[in-house]
Parts: C-alpha cells; sequence; structure tokens
C-alpha cells in the first residue's frame, strides 16, 4: 500500500475510528513530511498502543479498495467521503479478523435497504458491537418513542465496586445493593450517548421490557432510576457463568472430541429451556429479534438466561398461545412504530423476514428461526453463512432473505439426523412450514433427547426398531446373544451334518465367548458411567467460589467408591482386551484428590503456614491415593514440589554461632541474659547477616514475659535495620520509658503488640505494621525477610503478620542477625535459614535504585533524573512525587493525583504497580484531609481504594506509623466542639479513616466514637434522628469494652455518660437508669473511683424526673468523694465543675442564693489541684479527655460568681475556643493574639456570655444535658458573638432598654453568621476581616463588597455594616468612613432591612467619639 494522505486527514480518520492520536501528532507531521505509507504509520501507531488491531484494519480496509494508480486528490477525496460512512470507535474487544469484513461490521446492524446495491460501497452504517462475552450488551432499537420519566430513585442504595462489562450503548458494573447485602448489576449509558434522547429512550425501553418480563430465564431488574446528571441506570441481577458461544467454542474445540455427544445433549438440555424463556416473552406480546449465542448466559447452578432485550419490541402481532386478554403496555417507551424498510438485528441469526425489513412480516416466528440458527451454531460451530465470506453486510443479508441456508452435515457430517431436520424445520423461510411457536421447537428438541419420534421426521420401521432397542438395552442385548446362539445353532447342526462333532464343541466355545465378553462390555459401559457421573459430580463441588481447602477435600467414602470402581472398570478393560490400566480416570480422580494443593498454590502469597499446608496436603494424598508409585502420581507430586519451589524457594539452614560467654549464663540447654547498664544494650547482634532471603527463630523462656520486650533483629547495624518486637500498646521505638509495663503485666491487660520496625537514618524510625496479641506458653519468635520488600513475622507458631516495605533497606548493607533480649530473658538456641538468591532478585530497576541512593544522599537533583527515566513506572513516579514532598507541596500534590487518576492497577496483574499506587493513594488522602477544601474528595478516592484492595492488602501494605498519622488527622484532635464545625468532607473523612485503618481495636473505638459525635452534630438530621443513629452505635462500643480482659472504666464511664445524655433528652429515664446500675452502689464508698462520674449522671436523670432531693444526694456524695487538692484516678476538672455547678442550681431553685453562690465559687479551676491545660493541650487532646474538656464549666461558673481574677479571663475564652475547630483556632488567634482589641473588651464579653436570661438557660442546659450535642456546642459561640456586638457596639443594658426588639433581631443575626460560616460562604480571610472590622481598625471596602455579594443576605451584612460603622465613629473618630459606610449598605437598603436598623444608624451618626 503506497498511498499517501495530508496531516488533516490522517487524524480525521484516526479519530473517527477513537484512536488516540493527539499524543503522536509530531510523529504523523513527521511521516507525512518524508512520504511514509500509511502503512507505515498505522504500524508504529499500533506498537506504540495508541490504536488497536480492529481499528487499524478498518483503516487499511478503506485503502485496499483504492487501485494504486489513484491519484492524491482521488485518495483524498475517498477518504472524506468514506469517513461519512465508516462506524466510529470500532470495538477493541474483536481480536479476529474476517478476510472481508471485520466481526464488528457482522455483528448488530440498523439499516435502510432502500439502498442496497452490493456492487456498490456498502451504504448501510455499522453499529458498535459488544465483546462477544458481554452478557448485558445494548443494541440499537428504532422502535423508541419517548420515553416515561424515570425517577433518581435508589442510587444511594447501590455502591459500585468495579467495571465488568461494556457494550455499544451502556457499560456494566459489579456494584453491592446496600439495602440486602448482595452483589448486583449496574447497567448505565455511556457517557458519549447520555445527551442523545434516543439513546435514552432506548435504553430505558430496555430496562422496561426486561423488568416486566417476570421469568426464571430472565435477569430480574431491581431498580430503575437517573444519576443525579441525568443519565439512566438499572440494577440487576448479577450473572456469574459463561456464555452459550463459549460454551459451544468449547464443545467443538478438538480435544474435546471424544466428549461431544455428551456435551451436546447437556446444551440441548439448556437450549430447550431457553426455547420455554422466549415462548414467555411471546405470550406477553414481546420479540426479542436478537436471539443468538451471545445474548444466552448458562449460570454456574443451571441458570439458562436470555439477556439483551435491546432490540425487543412490544408488537400485538402475539403468538397463538398467547392471552388476547393481558396486553403488556410498557409506559410507552415503544410507541413508535418500526420504519419501512429499517434492518434490526444480528444477520448470522436473522429470518428472511427480518432480513427484509417488513415490519409487518415480522412475528413470534422470527425468533423461532433465530433459535433455528442458534440451534445450528451449537450443533456445527460455526453460525450460518459465516464461512461463506461474503465482502459486504448488504451481501450477506441478501443470501439470508433467500433462504438457502448450507445444511449442517455439510459441515460435520456425524450430526443425528433428527437434530438435523429439527433445526432446518425451525430456520425454514417459509414460515408456513415452520415451528409456529417456540414451544413446538422446544417439545421436539425434548422428543429427541428422550429418543422418542421428532415430529418434522418420518420414522421408518428400521427406526422405531432401532429406537426400542436403545431404550431397551438388557433385552436388546440378550435377543442379540440369543439371535446369535439360534444361529450358530443351526450353523453347528449343519456342519455336524457334514464335518466332526470335533468342530460342533468348538463353535459352541466361540460362542459361549462372545456372550462372556458382551456381558463383559456392558458391564464395563455400566461402571464407567457410574464413575463419570459422581467424578463430575465431585469435581463441581470443588468448583465452588470461596470453598476452603479443608472442605475441597476428597470425602474418605466416596474416595473408597470411587477407587473400588475404578479397579472394577480396570478388570473389565482387561477382560475384553482392552489396555487394563485406565489412565484418563486415574488422572482425574488423582486430580480432586490434589484440588486442595493447588488451591494452595493458587494463593497470591505463599506464605509460611501455606508452606506447611501444602506439604502436609501432600503426605496425605500419598498415604490415601491407592497408587501412590505411579506414573501420574509421581509426575503430579514433582510438578507439586517444583511449583512449590518457584514460588517459595528452598529454605537452608545456616549454622548459628554460639551465643557471647560473656553476655548470657548457659543453664541445661538454655541461655538467661546478664544484666546489662543501658537499656540500648539489650538490642544484641549475633552474626553477619547472610545475603539473600533470610530467617530467623528463637525460642524464649516463660521467664522472659517479666521483661518489657523481646524481640529478634534482621539487617541490623548501628543506624539501620528491622527489628521484630513483642512489647506493651506504649512501646515507642525512638525511645525506651523507665516505666515500660513487663509483658505478664501487658499481657493480663491485653495490652501487648508485636511490632515490625524499620530504622533508617534517612525516615528515622518507623512502625511498619503493628497487631495484637495474646502470648502463651510458646514464645518461639520467627521472623523473615524475603525478596526486596517482604517482611513476615510470627509468635508462638501462631500469630503471624507480614508487610511489603516500600523503602526497603539496601541489601548492599546485610548487617547482622541479632536478638532483643533484655537481661533475666531466657533464649535457646537460633534456628537460622537462607535461601540463596542473587543480584537480581535482590535489587530493583537499576534507574530506581540509583535513585534511591541519591535521595538518600539528600542529592534531590540527581533522585529526580533517575526517577524521571521511569515514566510509566508507577514505584518511580511516587518517589519523584515524594522528591517535592516538602520543597514544592503543590507539585506533589499535583503528581500524586496524577498518579491517582492515570495509572490504576485496575485490570493489571503487576503487583509492583498496585503496591505503589497504594502507596500514592493513601498520601493523597493524607492531602485531602489536612486540607479543609479537598476533603469532599475523599470519599471518591476512598470507594476506589475499596474497590480495588481488600482490607488485608491495605493493612499489609501501609505502614502503621503513617496510618496513626492520618488517623489523627481524620480523628481531629482538640476540643470535642471541633466536630460542630465539619468542613464539607470530614465526615466521610472520618468513615473512612475507620474503615480503611481499623486494626487497632482501642484506636477504632476512638474513632467510631468521633463518628457518633459526627452523627449528633449533622445539619441533615433532626436531633431525634441523630440520637436514634448514635445510640446502637455506643451500645455497640460498650459491647467491645465488656468482652475486654481488662477493660478501660474511664473510657467505659465516659461512653456510659455520653449515652444516658441521648437518654435524657429521649425521656427514656429507665432505660437510663438501668443502663449505669450495674457500676453502682448504695454504699458510695464501694464505687470504684472511675465510676463515681455516673453518679452526676444519675442527679442529671432525677432532676429531669423532678426529684430534687435524689439528684441533691447524689451530687454530695460525689462532691464528698472528690477532693479537689488531691488527684484521684477518673476524676477530671470537668466532673467537679459540674458537680458544683448543678448542685448550685438544685439549691438556687430552692432559694438558697448564698448556698449556691457558694458551691460555683468552689467549682472554679482555680481551686482544682492542676489549674487550667494549656493551648497547646487543648489543641491535641484526643480520646476520653476530649470528650471531659468539652464540658469544663469554667465559663459558666465565672459568669455566676465573682468574676475574673487577673489572667483568667484569657484563659477562660482558650477554654472556649481553643481547638474547637473554628477554622483551626482562628478566632482564638484573631481575638486573643490581636492588639487592635483592648482586653477589657475581652473580659466584659466573656463576663456576660452565660449571663442574662438566655445566657443562664443556655448554660443550665448544658450542664444539665438538656440540649443537643449540637446545640451545646454553638449555642455558647453565638452568645459570644451576641455580647461582642451588644457590648461593645451597643452599649449593653442601655441599648436594650431603649430598644427591648434589639435582643431577639441581633442574636438571630449571630445565628445566621454562624451558620453561614459553618456552610463554607466564607472562610478564615473572611472572619479575620470581620474581627478587625469589628474593632473599628481595619476596613477595606472591596472585601467587604465580596463579602456581601457571597452571603446574599441583607439583613446580615447591613447589620454587620452598622456596627462595623458604629465603632468606627465611637473609637475611632472616622464619622465620614462611618457615614459613607451606612449610607451604602443601610439607608440605601431601607426597604430590605429592619425600621431598627435605620433608627440605630441614625443615633450612630450622633454619638461623640470616645476619647
Amino acid at each position: 500500500m503506497s498511498h499517501q494522505l495530508d496531516l488533516d486527514r490522517i487524524l480525521a480518520a484516526l479519530r473517527h475510528m477513537g484512536a488516540s492520536a493527539d499524543a503522536h501528532q509530531d510523529f504523523l507531521r513527521d511521516a507525512v513530511d518524508t512520504g511514509q505509507s500509511i502503512d507505515t504509520i498505522l504500524q508504529r501507531m499500533e506498537s506504540d498502543g495508541a490504536i488497536d488491531p480492529s481499528q487499524s484494519s478498518v483503516i487499511r480496509q478503506m485503502f485496499d479498495s483504492l487501485p494504486e494508480s489513484a491519484s492524491q486528490q482521488e485518495v483524498q477525496a475517498f477518504v472524506d467521503a468514506a469517513l461519512q460512512t465508516f462506524p466510529p470507535e470500532v470495538s477493541t474487544d474483536d481480536a479476529s479478523q474476517h478476510d472481508t469484513l471485520t466481526d464488528s461490521q457482522l455483528d448488530s446492524v440498523e439499516q435502510s435497504t432502500g439502498a442496497a446495491d452490493p456492487g456498490e460501497a456498502d451504504p448501510f452504517s455499522t453499529i458498535p458491537s459488544a465483546a462477544e462475552n458481554d452478557p448485558y450488551q445494548t443494541l440499537p432499537n428504532t422502535d423508541l418513542g419517548p420515553t416515561r420519566e424515570v425517577t433518581s430513585h435508589g442510587q444511594d442504595r447501590f455502591r459500585k465496586l468495579h467495571k465488568h462489562a461494556e457494550g455499544g450503548l451502556g457499560m456494566v458494573s459489579l456494584a453491592e445493593d446496600l439495602d440486602f447485602g448482595r452483589d448486583v448489576a449496574i447497567k448505565e449509558i455511556k457517557e458519549r450517548f447520555a445527551d442523545i434522547l434516543d439513546s435514552q429512550n432506548r435504553f430505558i425501553y430496555e430496562a422496561e421490557i426486561t423488568g416486566r418480563l417476570e421469568h426464571p430465564g430472565i435477569v430480574p431488574v431491581y431498580a430503575l432510576g437517573r444519576y443525579d446528571d441525568g443519565r439512566p441506570y438499572y440494577a440487576m441481577r448479577f450473572i456469574t457463568g459463561n456464555s452459550l458461544a463459549d460454551e459451544i467454542a468449547t464443545l467443538h474445540a478438538p480435544e474435546n472430541g471424544e466428549h461431544f455427544t455428551g456435551r451436546l445433549r447437556s446444551l440441548l438440555n439448556r437450549f430447550q429451556s431457553v426455547c420455554n424463556t422466549i415462548e414467555y416473552a411471546h405470550s406477553r406480546g414481546v420479540l426479542h429479534r436478537d436471539l443468538k449465542p451471545a445474548n444466552i448466559m448458562l449460570g454456574e447452578y443451571g441458570e439458562n438466561l436470555v439477556v439483551d432485550w435491546g432490540l425487543a419490541k412490544a408488537t400485538d402481532h402475539v403468538a397463538e398461545t398467547a392471552d388476547p386478554g393481558q396486553p403488556v403496555s410498557l409506559s410507552g417507551s415503544g410507541g413508535a412504530k418500526t420504519q419501512q424498510g429499517a434492518v434490526v438485528g444480528t444477520p448470522y441469526y436473522m429470518s428472511p423476514e427480518q432480513a427484509s425489513g417488513d415490519p409487518q412480516q415480522m412475528g413470534s416466528q422470527a425468533d423461532v428461526y433465530s433459535l433455528g440458527a442458534t440451534l445450528y451454531h451449537l450443533m456445527t460451530g460455526i453460525a450460518p453463512f459465516s464461512n461463506q465470506g461474503f465482502s459486504s453486510v448488504g451481501e450477506l443479508l441478501e443470501q439470508v432473505r433467500s433462504g438457502n441456508v448450507p445444511s449442517p452435515r455439510s459441515i460435520r457430517s456425524d450430526l443425528p439426523k433428527p437434530l438435523v431436520a429439527i433445526c432446518r424445520a425451525a430456520m425454514d423461510p417459509d414460515r408456513e412450514r415452520r415451528y409456529k411457536t417456540a414451544r413446538e421447537l422446544a417439545e421436539d428438541v425434548d422428543r429427541y433427547l428422550a429418543d422418542e419420534r421428532v415430529s418434522v421426521v418420518r420414522e421408518s420401521w428400521l427406526g422405531r426398531a432401532g429406537r426400542w432397542a436403545r431404550k431397551n438395552r438388557s433385552w436388546s442385548a440378550a435377543l442379540i446373544a440369543s439371535t446369535f446362539v439360534i444361529a450358530l445353532a443351526t450353523s453347528t447342526a449343519t456342519v455336524i451334518s457334514l464335518n466332526a462333532l470335533e468342530e460342533t464343541k468348538t463353535a459352541q466355545r466361540a460362542v459361549e465367548r462372545a456372550n462372556v465378553k458382551l456381558q463383559n462390555q456392558l458391564a464395563l459401559s455400566q461402571a464407567e458411567q457410574e464413575y463419570d457421573g459422581q467424578i463430575v459430580v465431585e469435581e463441581r463441588r470443588q468448583s465452588q467460589p470461596n470453598l476452603p481447602v479443608a472442605e475441597m477435600q476428597l470425602d474418605p467414602q466416596l474416595a473408597q467408591t470411587l477407587t473400588g470402581t475404578l479397579d472394577e472398570i480396570e478388570t473389565l478393560r482387561q477382560r475384553v482386551g482392552e489396555p487394563p490400566q485406565d489412565e484418563l480416570r486415574r488422572m482425574r480422580l488423582l486430580n480432586v484428590w490434589t484440588n486442595p494443593i493447588n488451591l494452595l498454590l493458587d494463593q497470591r502469597v505463599i506464605t509460611l503456614e501455606i508452606e506447611s499446608r501444602v506439604e502436609a496436603e501432600l503426605a496425605r494424598v500419598a498415604a490415601e491415593y491407592p497408587w501412590p508409585k505411579s506414573k501420574e502420581f509421581l509426575a503430579t507430586e514433582t510438578q507439586v514440589r517444583q511449583r512449590l519451589e518457584q514460588r517459595l524457594q528452598q529454605w537452608r539452614p545456616l549454622v548459628a554461632e554460639a551465643y557471647p560467654e560473656d553476655e548470657f549464663s548457659a543453664d541445661d540447654g538454655v541461655w538467661v541474659r546478664e544484666p546489662v547498664d543501658f537499656s540500648d544494650e539489650w538490642l544484641l547482634p549475633l552474626q553477619e547477616n547472610p545475603k539473600g532471603n533470610v530467617s530467623i527463630a528463637v525460642d524464649f523462656g516463660i521467664e522472659s514475659l517479666q521483661t518489657p520486650m523481646i524481640g529478634l533483629l534482621i539487617n541490623s547495624d548501628e543506624e539501620r535495620g528491622y527489628q521484630f518486637v513483642v512489647a506493651d500498646q506504649d512501646y515507642d521505638p525512638s525511645y525506651l520509658p523507665d516505666d515500660l509495663m513487663t509483658l505478664e503485666e501487658s499481657n493480663q491487660m491485653d495490652r501487648v503488640r508485636m511490632y515490625i520496625i524499620r530504622k533508617d537514618p534517612l525516615r528515622g524510625d518507623s512502625i511498619l505494621r503493628q497487631q495484637p496479641v495474646a502470648l502463651k506458653n510458646n514464645l518461639r519468635l520467627r521472623a523473615r525477610r524475603q525478596g526486596l520488600t517482604g517482611l513476615s513475622f510470627s509468635v508462638g507458631g501462631r500469630d503471624a503478620m507480614e508487610f511489603q516495605d516500600p523503602f526497603p533497606l539496601s541489601p548492599q548493607h546485610p548487617g547482622e542477625l541479632g536478638l532483643i533480649c533484655p537481661p533475666s530473658a531466657v533464649v535457646q538456641r537460633p534456628v537460622l535459614e537462607y535461601q540463596v538468591a542473587d543480584d537480581t532478585s535482590l535489587v530493583a530497576d537499576r534507574e530506581i535504585q540509583l535513585g534511591d541512593e541519591a535521595f538518600a544522599a539528600d542529592d534531590i537533583s540527581g533522585a529526580r533524573s533517575h526517577y524521571a527515566k521511569r515514566p510509566r513506572d508507577v514505584e518511580a513516579l511516587f518517589k519523584l512525587a515524594l522528591t517535592y514532598e516538602y520543597e514544592s507541596p503543590q507539585e506533589y500534590f499535583q503528581r500524586l493525583e496524577e498518579i491517582v487518576e492515570n495509572h490504576s492497577p485496575s485490570g493489571s496483574d503487576d503487583e509492583n504497580d498496585s503496591r505503589w499506587y497504594l502507596y500514592a493513594a493513601v498520601r493523597l488522602l493524607a492531602v485531602y484531609a489536612d486540607t479543609p477544601v479537598l476533603r469532599v474528595r475523599m470519599s471518591y478516592l476512598h470507594d476506589k481504594l475499596q474497590t480495588l484492595y481488600s482490607m488485608e492488602d491495605v493493612q499489609r501494605l501501609i505502614p502503621a506509623s503513617d496510618k496513626l498519622q492520618f488517623s489523627k488527622m481524620l480523628v481531629k484532635a482538640g476540643q470535642r466542639s471541633r466536630i460542630a464545625f465539619l468542613t464539607e468532607g470530614d465526615a466521610d473523612a472520618l468513615r473512612s479513616a475507620i474503615d480503611l485503618f481499623s486494626e487497632d481495636p482501642a484506636w477504632r473505638r476512638m474513632a467510631v466514637w468521633r463518628w457518633c459525635d459526627v452523627i449528633r452534630c449533622d445539619r441533615s438530621l433532626t436531633p431525634h434522628e441523630a440520637r436514634l443513629q448514635a445510640i446502637p452505635e455506643l451500645r455497640s462500643l460498650l459491647d467491645e469494652i465488656d468482652q475486654l480482659p481488662q477493660p478501660d472504666e474511664i473510657e467505659r464511664a465516659a461512653i456510659l455518660s455520653d449515652l444516658v445524655w441521648m437518654l435524657i433528652l429521649e425521656q427514656r429515664y429507665d432505660d437510663a437508669l438501668q443502663t449505669i446500675a450495674p457500676w453502682l452502689d448504695d454504699d458510695i464508698d464501694k464505687i470504684a473511683s472511675a465510676h463515681l462520674p455516673l453518679l452526676i449522671d444519675r442527679a442529671r436523670i432525677a432532676h429531669a424526673q423532678e426529684d430534687l432531693p435524689a439528684a441533691q444526694r447524689d451530687l454530695e456524695a460525689f462532691l464528698q468523694r472528690v477532693d479537689p487538692k488531691t488527684p484521684i484516678e477518673g476524676i477530671h476538672y470537668s466532673h467537679f465543675s459540674e458537680a458544683c455547678g448543678i448542685l448550685g442550681i438544685i439549691l438556687e431553685d430552692q432559694g438558697d442564693i448564698a448556698g449556691a453562690n457558694k458551691l460555683w465559687l468552689e467549682g472554679r479551676i482555680r481551686n482544682w489541684y492542676k489549674g487550667w491545660p494549656t493551648p497547646q493541650e487543648l489543641s491535641s487532646i484526643s480520646g476520653v479527655p476530649m470528650v471531659l474538656e468539652a464540658f469544663n464549666a469554667e465559663p459558666i461558673l465565672v459568669c455566676w460568681s465573682d468574676g475574673y481574677r487577673a489572667g483568667e479571663m484569657r484563659k477562660v475564652m482558650e477554654a472556649v475556643l481553643g481547638g474547637s475547630g473554628v477554622d483551626d483556632r482562628v478566632l482564638l488567634n484573631i481575638i486573643l493574639r490581636s492588639e487592635k482589641i483592648p482586653p477589657e473588651w475581652i473580659e466584659q464579653i466573656s463576663s456576660h456570655v452565660n449571663d442574662g436570661p438566655r445566657g443562664r438557660r443556655i448554660g443550665r442546659a448544658k450542664l444539665l444535658r438538656q440540649d443537643s450535642m449540637r446545640d451545646v456546642f454553638l449555642l455558647p459561640l453565638n452568645m459570644i458573638l451576641y455580647q461582642a456586638i451588644l457590648q461593645i457596639a451597643y452599649e449593653g443594658d442601655a441599648t436594650l432598654k431603649q430598644y427591648p426588639e434589639v435582643d431577639s433581631i441581633l442574636y438571630s443575626q449571630c445565628i445566621s453568621l454562624i451558620d453561614h460560616f459553618q456552610e463554607g460562604a466564607f472562610f478564615q480571610r473572611e472572619m479575620q476581616f470581620i474581627v478587625g472590622a469589628w474593632s473599628g481598625v481595619d476596613w477595606n471596602g472591596k472585601t467587604f463588597e465580596e463579602l456581601v455579594q457571597r452571603l446574599d443576605d441583607p439583613p446580615l451584612t447591613s447589620g454587620l455594616a452598622l456596627v462595623f460603622a458604629m465603632q468606627m465613629i465611637k473609637h475611632h473618630g472616622k464619622l465620614e468612613l462611618g457615614r459613607e459606610v451606612l449610607q451604602q449598605y443601610v439607608f440605601d437598603r431601607a426597604d430590605e432591612i429592619p425600621e431598627l436598623y435605620l433608627q440605630l444608624a441614625r443615633d450612630a451618626l450622633q454619638i461623640k467619639p470616645v476619647p
């Protein structure tokens, strides 16, 4: 091919075919300029993966039709014309190409017969087809009118997991039905068809047809709806199995020739079921119109399903058996009539009337013809006409219309004549001679399978005799034998008369031998059928998905039965003169015996446990299999061992050197560690680490439980190494505290953890993985490093964990093997092993290794240079991103996003890419979590990771230190009220953290507890709805705590208090009392100190029930046990201050004002032994201290008692705002760190927050738990804003006296301001401007105008302008500026704001500045 094109036409052709050509524009430009041929261009594009073979083939066909002599102008004109008719985006799934016409062009067509001229270029448009193995493919349908409206229901019900298949119009994903916990298929329209009304109509019509036809042979539809962007989707049953097309290919494979008859009969049974399904559809007035093997699914458990109803049509021409009183209405979706001349369907399987395009001729018999064509394909292995090499679709359709179908026996001569007759009758071009219904076809197939006369065959007496003989095998065998005996007897008589008596005896013996052989053959056939039936059942049982290895093992009784039957078969084979050993059946028996071993070897990672299980299974089979010395067993055993060795190389013993005598004292085969001066001497190197994979195992004596930790070392030296440690949960590899408890103490409290730790001078000490472990008498520790990255650690031969280190220590520095062995620890001799490994198994890609070395040497530029040379390697891309983490965070973030978006490992077998993609995704999650405006992306990325990875993958691959850092970020350390200021995405982020990083039970409880706060502060729920969701979550946490060997009673008491709070608000007082009753006692002195705060909760319940004496008794009992000057375990300052506050409320209500004031003074934090927490403590606390600090009563008591002493005011404000989450403490930083706001203003504001009727009500409600969590956190902040404006700008009580309405209007606007902040209408910069403008110093008209536009709330923004102007005039004498602000935002908005604002503005202009 020598034709050349200009660049624009090449690009147009490639893009029209759906090829990715943009990245090759420079190459294409050079190719055109240098006169390269189209063949050369296409070969280069194919090799680069920019175009696939099917797309290339279509373009080549276009040029093949041109004569070599065509001029450049003729070529270009031809291409321009062809691009108008060629199909866009040829399917890339059709790998095989016909010489003259592609499979995709013959799949499903929609064309007009008016222009059919075989001699011209084919005018029919070809529709892109689905892959042949897509059971859900959607095909074009011209029979659609305007579809009914589909509502957007149920999309929150389904969670998509991953893409499953793709067709021409739609694509299918595997999804989880969250309502029923099952897998479903979600089919949705492709984006490029989403805005085309006709495409949407087709799609919804298919869903409606499928959903309305309720039959076991039709996939059930569960839901139909639209996404938020308007794209329709529907959910249906997820089918597992193969298509009939797949099974036909298997049936006709050469290696299955000896099983053809049996397999054919099995598929005919299933084909009969399909016929009955189509008969049902016809009875409901629906034609399928695209029946073919690819649209028939055969499920794993006997299901036979007709799929892809995209070309179906509701018609009045129903089958004669249909009930005319039951028409099918399809919401108008199929209301349009088929256009005259329109052809839809798959040509190979079309009836002549369907190929003619005449809708008046189309009826149920068209589907019967397609069933016959499917039967044709089933019998012959090819579709009708598919082997005749038509040059165009029009030519093929002309042949279909002619009805000249080649006989099936012309393709396969051994086909049974009755079955061929059934097929020809179903495909008869004359509809009068064709089966009238699909049921008639099914009945004839049933007769054939039952060896009865089929209706379309005239049977001779000889045929009937043959059928009688096949059905009565024992009688026929006896008859044959008897006839043979009679014949021989007659012959013998003749011989006797002619010959000698000896010859007669010889003939009689021959008759006897023939009769015996016949009986043996019959017995052999019966034994073989019995054996084959049993082995097939067992093979199917073993092939069940997710069957455990233990259950896959061959049942001993069945094994004995199969062995006995096989012995009988081999004996009978010898008797009938066949080779006695039945190798095929022996091999099948051996396979079912060894399938459990193969399942173990198929595991993704061969662990130490799996290795031992393979050996055990192999030994079991060798002991049980009856022919262990046979060649098939020996070959299988060799194959298993070779495969095991390939996956887990042979470990070889390494001689362990003796323990140093100066470090240990020997005692009867055990060694006891001698005392040392420093804890870093607990790390004891023993001998050089061999190059390659290494394993070390040491038995520690039970006496070692009296030490703080034990462990093993691999690749260890002074600066680096791997440590495998068993220690308490508070263990930190960076330093060893003096008070770390012993392993025995930690074990009793369920606090022991096993750690894999990497010491690295570049990245510091990192905990790579940790998990809880319960220590028992067996203290055998075993650690392995295998390959470059694999690490494993087991304790006691039971608990094991593994990790793939993303930044492995260099094998070029092997270091030493050793122990972590404190004084008095007891050990036995270590067991050491190694694997021989060459350099290539230990060294990664050379460029990446050089980049790692440069990175470790702080040569960032050099590292980038090496990593950049691997632009398609995910490991290199991730490490390249890391080089920008601190130098350019934005570049770091963008590179991580590029990896996640463009390098998904979905469908890839490259485990290295999959691992590094996960690292990049988790790092990106951390960026999202740490950036408020990006948190909305976390849910999407979290769902993507759950689709690609299992929980085991995440735990195995992500370092524990990274997980801990990320988790803390999401749990949002700081005051508990932060949760009320969630930025959009925070709630999903926290849920993601719980799902992905929940391996530590204590951390998970804290995260779930924090999640309950999220629920209770959710603005989309009513408080009642929120509590109904949160209460079960807290009860589940309490149940979990109950199961712990050593529960944390402080944690329990705090969660109980939270639960009681919600039960009080729900008025479930008896339930609340029963919840805390087990932890209280009538004798106050017997109550554990950690449970004393529950007395305060019982007092709250009594107060809610108006039993004030009972409440007073419990509070007095609490204060009797708690001395504020003496620390007591489990008691926090908030407990003491709340008890004083509530008891003071009771006394005040009784009229004892002096007693109330006395208690409120006693409850001040100045009287607590520890005093105020620092701002740093407030912003970093988490868990139980965070919960307790949230109920610090000091801000309330200061307003109800004697106010502030010097310096106390600032501490109160820090307690109220510190770590509150108001955009990372912005209010605290602005108010307390600003020199623009006089301290006396702050004192004046904070002393009024809980004063007055509204402030006192808020304070009482918080102490008595009478408000929801959301109100408890937000109302005090509303009051701060309210009092800041009222006291500083509005002259406090004087203004309220003059304008009483100020109170309600001002307070409502403060609430509105906080709501806007929570909803993200403005952020930290605007909040800082508001506070600065309120101070009267900072004013920026442009910033305020932007804020006005953002808020779009005239009463609120006018109120802010009024306050700002009053402050300017009153405190800074800026009268003209104040007047300008009032004119623009108050007087000019007179029609939109309260009259009060106008009066206050006029008063402000009369204010005299404060000196």
